[in-house]
């Protein structure tokens, strides 16, 4: 099992109108993620999206035996923003991690994701399309993964109007393994 908390930072997540223009406000966020290795080519992950619902994915890596480069898709749903929405992305992964020193693996992702409202009331939204690009630093026990992310997103509850949203974050994560009883 692995156990992974996430923090981000929009610099420009809320846009303040005023009488002397446009302003912007930072708006950030935290994950967490548990996932469970159900086999070597598959994982099963339960992540909390700002503690505000529950998304369940799976994540399945595609084997190259003659490639250094590794890939996966991710395919999940849940319900999020306080159970006002039902929540779909489909993700897909490449990195590389024979390319660089043992404890650096680069990555990158192409993800899409949707929300559609389950409450009267509650917003519709157009889907969000991005990339992220990062490292993670570490080792199997414990590793650090920075990363930034560029998406496409149009505001539904019009905070921004801006239609490219830069993310930066910082993922930390911790491999649990079982005592042995002997």
């Amino acid at each position: 099992m692995v156990l992974s908390q996430s923090s981000f930072l929009m610099p420009h997540g809320y846009e303040l109108r005023g009488d002397s223009g446009r302003k912007y406000a930072p708006r950030g966020g935290m994950d967490l993620e548990y996932r469970y290795g159900v086999d070597e080519a598959m994982d099963v992950g339960v992540r909390m999206p700002s503690l505000s619902g529950l998304i369940v994915n799976m994540k399945r890596r595609q084997f190259d035996e003659q490639s250094s480069i590794w890939r996966a898709y991710t395919l999940g749903g849940g319900v999020v923003n306080g159970g006002n929405h039902l929540y779909g992305e489909l993700i897909l992964h490449v990195s590389a991690s024979e390319l660089v020193p043992k404890a650096i693996t680069p990555y990158g992702a192409l993800r899409m994701s949707q929300v559609v409202p389950l409450r009267r009331g509650a917003v519709s939204d157009w889907p969000t399309i991005g990339v992220a690009f990062g490292a993670k630093v570490g080792n199997e026990e414990y590793a650090f993964m920075p990363e930034v992310g560029v998406f496409h997103d149009r505001s539904a509850l019009g905070i921004n109007s801006r239609r490219i949203i830069v993310v930066p974050s910082l993922s930390i994560s911790r491999r649990q393994t079982r005592a042995r009883r002997d």
